[in-house]
């Protein structure tokens, strides 16, 4: 009995683990399944994209610099007043403004990432603004009535989205709505230009206080040696100021301590010449009393002689 119930128990764990064994296999598959079939649908999807259309050539700049008419809606008269506006915009403080016009501008008034990344790589080829970083770049798409402004990255402290939207509400969006180009363009770059100019001017200015405030290293290398000399000198001056003060106020202490002696002293030697003065002036009279009254007595005595010789 006792070694069938060791068989059974040993049957029944050997069950037992057999169960564990394959319930832990069972969950690993189902866990496996859907990271399997995700795995699959994701190499299906990669397999399937569809690719991203490529964005249009961004042509070389200008030869005038200033307009790119690709889509042929500016009149010579109006190309050439633009470009000599942007021209004296740059020689007056090395900002420029760009006009670009295209049939349609890559991506759509829908995809405005794909429009956004086209203006920023025209820029960023044209390299507009130059050394100064100050530039500002107007995009027309014709065929489906939009437009795109795009400053460079140091321009967007000035051109912020609010002077921007200003900007098309007041000079561009009315002539560009009724297809008048030539209007739209004119009136824009020339507002842009006044303002581009009018912050290009407050940076110099600003830049110009700020250099004039801070001077350069060596500069300041020399105003700091000589303002530490000047310190030094000054400190050896009050030095020297502070020890002649020392020395006459000792000095000044010292003789009034000695005045105050010679007096006392001068004061202690009157006192006892008076007083020996005194002393012998006393002597002087007493002995001059007692010679008068031995003197009297005398004369006395001498007439009481002769009176008692008289009348003897």
């Amino acid at each position: 009995m006792q070694h069938q119930t060791v068989q059974k128990r040993n049957a029944f764990s050997g069950r037992r683990i057999l169960s564990l064994l394959l319930a832990f296999m069972l969950v690993f598959a189902i866990g496996g399944v859907p990271a399997l079939a995700d795995e699959a649908g994701d190499g299906g999807a990669e397999a399937t994209a569809t690719p991203e259309p490529m964005s249009a050539a961004v042509p070389p700049r200008p030869e005038n610099l200033y307009v790119y008419d690709a889509a042929e809606v500016l009149s010579d008269e109006t190309e050439s007043s633009v470009v000599n506006a942007c021209k004296a915009l740059n020689e007056s403080c090395g900002a420029e403004i760009a006009v670009m016009t295209m049939s349609q501008m890559p991506g759509s008034s829908e995809n405005a990432d794909a429009r956004k990344a086209y203006a920023a790589q025209v820029v960023e080829t044209w390299n507009l603004g130059g050394d100064t970083g100050n530039g500002l770049l107007l995009v027309l798409s014709i065929d489906d009535s939009d437009y795109w402004i795009a400053p460079t990255e140091k321009f967007q402290e000035n051109f912020t989205m609010s002077v921007l939207r200003s900007l098309m509400s007041d000079y561009l969006e009315t002539d560009f709505a009724n297809k008048d180009y030539d209007a739209a363009v004119t009136k824009f770059v020339t507002a842009a230009a006044e303002r581009a100019e009018a912050f290009v001017q407050a940076q110099q200015l600003a830049a110009g206080n700020t250099a004039s405030a801070s001077p350069s290293p060596e500069a300041s290398a020399a105003d700091g040696a000589g303002g530490n000399t000047f310190l030094s000198v000054l400190s050896g001056i009050g030095i020297v100021l502070l020890v002649l003060i020392g020395i006459v106020v000792v000095l000044f202490i010292v003789a009034y301590v000695h005045g105050r002696y010679v007096r006392k002293k001068r004061m202690e030697a009157r006192r006892r010449r008076r007083s020996t003065s005194r002393s012998t002036a006393q002597r002087r009279s007493g002995t001059t009393r007692s010679r008068t009254s031995g003197t009297a007595r005398t004369g006395r005595v001498d007439d009481y002689t002769d009176f008692m010789n008289r009348y003897k």
